[in-house]
């Protein structure tokens, strides 16, 4: 995750931070969205780029920062 946002732009790179400290106090909160085909993965839209992340109990894991075009080809789509 931390690779992720080195490569963006410096002007998402701190709203993307922003966003994922946000997802750790509520992870569903309005903007998420449920990837199909997936139990615990969802996203987040930050401008143009995608917070992938997966709920495990308590915990959200993220999965990828990064643009909209690309996110998805890490898990196989």
């Amino acid at each position: 995750m931390l690779d992720d946002l080195r490569r963006l732009p410096k002007d998402a790179r701190g709203r993307a931070a922003i966003a994922v400290l946000e997802l750790c106090d509520s992870p569903l909160r309005p903007g998420v969205e449920k990837l199909r085909g997936y139990s615990q993965i969802f996203r987040l839209r930050v401008g143009e780029y995608r917070i992938l992340y997966e709920i495990s109990g308590s915990e959200v894991v993220v999965l990828g920062i990064r643009n909209r075009k690309a996110v998805y080809r890490q898990l196989g789509h």
